[in-house]
């Protein structure tokens, strides 16, 4: 990224989040992502269950649902689902990945995946997850204090949601 004065920033090495994702890691992300959501539903279910069970009155503001109340396979099921979720988690951390985000079609995917359930993700700490970050349009991460050393008359930044990538900022020519 340059300046119109012709001054380079440079880019900070991409962090562990902001790392493309080998075909691997999305196979393995999206099991992942099955498990985790899996148990979140064998949750629900048994929730419902235990409240179905209990038929709680109307009325009764006292009734809460309980997991831990429910027939023991939805609490066996969340569990299992959690920690198979988990041990994927653990590997994928361990598997090498490139550090170039550039032509990267999954990353647009990615990012609508976050657009849509990226609270869950951030919440189980998902590969797939992105978190808030200052990045080129190259998706090189960025100092905030090297900007303003650079531009003390103040810099303007552009901001999207988790559904968009820094490469929707780009028009047709400057992608390629």
């Amino acid at each position: 990224m340059s300046t119109k004065s012709g001054q380079a920033l440079t880019p900070v090495a991409p962090t562990d989040r902001r790392r493309s994702l080998s075909p691997l890691h999305w196979v393995l992300g999206c099991l992942s992502l099955a498990m985790r959501s899996g148990s979140e539903l064998s949750r629900v279910v048994g929730e419902m269950h235990h409240t179905w069970r209990d038929a709680p009155l109307p009325w009764d503001r006292q009734h809460q649902a309980d997991l831990h109340r429910a027939p023991r396979p939805y609490l066996w099921i969340k569990l299992l689902l959690e920690h198979s979720a988990n041990q994927i988690h653990r590997s994928l951390a361990l598997l090498p990945a490139k550090h170039s985000l550039a032509n990267q079609p999954m990353h647009r995917v990615r990012s609508a995946l976050n657009g849509v359930v990226g609270d869950k993700l951030q919440e189980w700490r998902h590969p797939l997850a992105l978190a808030l970050e200052l990045v080129d349009e190259h998706g090189h991460e960025l100092q905030l204090a090297q900007l303003q050393r650079r531009f003390p008359g103040g810099v303007i930044l552009c901001l999207h949601g988790l559904g968009l990538s820094e490469s929707d900022w780009q028009s047709e020519a400057g992608r390629s």
